[in-house]
């Protein structure tokens, strides 16, 4: 698993953090709300050397614009880096098509990420955007901005013609952010007519900045089916009434306050058993409906129906669908599952809740260790347009792990598709173990070197297949090491990014900006981006014999990891059996450890605050006396910091854009 998966990952592992953390949303005065109070002009711009285009549509002179290099580049990169890290806000919109929730988006955009109205207005960004909305309307204003979110549009999506209000006084304002675009990537943003005719448009074009009067009918419309990301776009809504803006902050804080304390509690019922009976006298074995063996190796999946009591799986689902908080990562990794929205829980608020005594005895049951302990838990969501790959869910292969699946989907269909596919090996050259097919509540434990996949729901399927993933590891030290690797990986980037303030704060902000840019441009153009080479006019069997390669070169990779690398955090029992080969992994002060491998970096490359937080665990190892209190106060300690380093990143970051 690639570096970039990783970061991103960690991004929603501490997501209820972020959801914790309401001081960015606090203002001095709530009846007076002084923050974003000022909406004023932005100094010294000449609005007319960046248009594009301003025009009127032909059937009722309504009025729009195009602006080209408006927006710095490190306005880009900061509210990129913003949106990045302000992660628990991106919500999933479009539920289940026989589901009776109601939509959060009207245009049916199926994610978005809405932001503070009242902090967005205090921004030199949007005093910007406020000028071009003047250029556009011929009228000073004032504007305040009351709707205010990113969204992200993928191939398959169905969005629709809409218009953002019927308020002729007020005016809409988007942002194209992705930083590469090609012209057959679609993704194009269209105006129409009361007839719904199409009456202009523009072109995906980094930064580019679109203004259009909000009872103008628009369509964004989706990527093409063979551009595997999605098309990032930063909107705005904006009206000359201030208490719109004062009621949107509301709302947003409410919303935000409530799906915190939705993530503290679990927000779930007590597991009910009837009267006289305790989960001690749970009989997993009775709920047991198929059991299967790999031929390879002889590892196991076991499937169990009707284990979980509806209140708790309807307890699960509501809590996933009200208040499920998602990253999203769009890189293309080879050696990923590419599920590219996933949702990460802290461990000890779940270890809490019913769900996990449940799974706790069913996983207990099966094989026979009483001591295995979550390291990871996550929603995964996949959608019909979406492409996953054949991975396993281990570092290295022999790793003592076990993943347990419960789907979360009622009243699935056969013709819905949606399977959990296991195969033999991973690679091309397999066989199908078993598959398995979505059920409402059905629970699947498997060995986590079994190679699998979770296949994508049919067309026919218009939401989202759900599955609420446990991942678990031998022992707690284990489980809260590896939990504790990955999310050091987080604690190292918020440090890193609130160091990349100042330098986008000084003078040099905006060479460093485009230097970000063009990198980023360099890497998706290289590595992330994987266009049909027939549609680009690329040799297709060129293309075949480089994925073949590809392929080789990861079952060597793999057998060699089979060779080198033995189990991190090996017991005393391992290691005799072993002959004493090999020593326990120590976490010394400044390591940076990649997953697969497992291997320190070098502690130089370290700050000097991160140094300070891994100190106390210099020399620990599973035989250190007290050595989960140790993990667990160090994990407490590292929380509270990037609580910290999260507030002044977003702070300082809205004070700079």
């Amino acid at each position: 698993m690639k570096t970039n998966r990783l970061l991103f990952w960690m991004l929603f592992l501490l997501s209820n953090s972020l959801c914790h953390s309401h001081e960015d949303n606090v203002i001095e005065n709530e009846g007076t709300f002084k923050v974003g109070q000022v909406v004023g002009e932005s100094k010294g711009i000449n609005i007319s050397s960046f248009r594009f285009a301003l025009r009127k549509t032909p059937d009722s002179g309504k009025p729009y614009g195009i602006y080209d290099d408006y927006i710095t580049s490190k306005e880009q990169v900061l509210l990129k880096e913003l949106l990045s890290f302000d992660v628990n806000d991106w919500l999933f919109n479009n539920y289940d098509a026989e589901d009776d929730n109601q939509q959060r988006s009207f245009d049916n955009t199926a994610w978005i990420n809405n932001q503070d109205p009242l902090m967005f207005s205090n921004t030199e960004l949007n005093k910007k955007i406020v000028e071009a909305v003047k250029d556009v309307s011929k009228q000073d204003g004032p504007y305040y901005p009351y709707k205010v979110f990113a969204k992200i549009l993928r191939r398959g999506d169905n969005t629709k013609v809409v218009r953002d209000s019927e308020d002729g006084e007020e005016y809409s304002a988007t942002i194209f952010m992705n930083e590469h675009w090609r012209k057959n990537y679609y993704g194009e943003f269209y105006l129409y007519d009361d007839n719904k005719e199409i009456i202009g448009g523009a072109t995906h074009k980094s930064a580019r900045l679109v203004v259009w009067q909000s009872d103008i009918y628009r369509l964004n419309r989706p990527p093409a089916v063979q551009f595997l990301q999605g098309q990032v776009l930063f909107h705005v809504v904006y009206s000359k009434d201030k208490s719109k803006m004062e009621q949107a902050f509301v709302k947003y804080n409410d919303f935000r306050e409530k799906r915190a304390d939705a993530h503290s509690n679990w927000n779930m019922p007590e597991y009910q058993f009837p009267e006289g009976r305790s989960i001690e006298q749970l009989d997993i074995d009775a709920h047991k409906t198929m059991e299967y063996t790999t031929e390879t190796d002889g590892r196991k999946i076991f499937i169990f129906d009707d284990l979980f009591p509806q209140e708790i799986l309807d307890g699960l689902r509501s809590f996933v669908l009200e208040y499920g908080t998602y990253f999203y990562d769009d890189s293309v990794d080879s050696d990923s599952d590419n599920v590219q929205w996933v949702a990460g829980f802290h461990l000890d608020p779940y270890i809490k809740s019913p769900y996990w005594k449940i799974i706790q005895k069913a996983a207990h049951h099966v094989t026979g260790n009483k001591e295995l302990f979550p390291y990871d838990v996550s929603i995964n969501l996949i959608r019909n347009a979406d492409f996953t790959r054949i991975h396993t869910d281990v570092g290295y292969h022999g790793e003592e792990e076990y993943t347990c699946l419960v789907y979360l989907n009622p009243n699935w269909k056969r013709d819905y598709y949606g399977e959990t596919t296991f195969f033999e090996k991973n690679s091309d050259n397999t066989d199908i173990v078993a598959q398995v097919k979505p059920k409402y509540g059905r629970l699947v434990i498997f060995d986590g070197n079994i190679p699998h996949s979770a296949r994508p729901p049919s067309f026919t399927f218009t939401g989202a297949r759900l599955s609420f993933v446990t991942k678990l590891h031998r022992n707690e030290f284990a489980g809260r090491y590896k939990n504790f690797q990955e999310e050091l990986r987080f604690f190292r980037s918020t440090v890193g990014m609130n160091y990349d303030l100042k330098t986008l704060g000084s003078d040099e902000g905006e060479v460093f900006a485009k230097s970000r840019l063009d990198s980023m441009r360099e890497m998706k153009e290289k590595n992330n981006y994987q266009p049909d080479p027939e549609m680009e006019g690329g040799n297709e069997k060129d293309s075949e014999e480089e994925e073949e390669k590809e392929d080789e070169e990861d079952n060597e990779e793999e057998r060699g990891e089979q060779k080198q690398h033995p189990p991190p955090l090996m017991s005393k029992e391992q290691q005799q059996e072993e002959g004493g080969q090999h020593e326990e992994p120590v976490l010394k002060p400044g390591q940076k450890f990649v997953r697969r491998e497992h291997s320190p970096l070098s502690d130089e490359e370290d700050d000097p605050i991160t140094r300070k937080l891994l100190q106390p665990l210099d020399a620990l190892t599973e035989g250190t006396p007290d050595a989960v209190k140790m993990l667990r106060d160090a994990h407490n300690v590292m929380i509270t910091k990037e609580k910290k380093f999260l507030q002044r990143f977003r702070k300082k970051g809205f004070e700079i854009l």
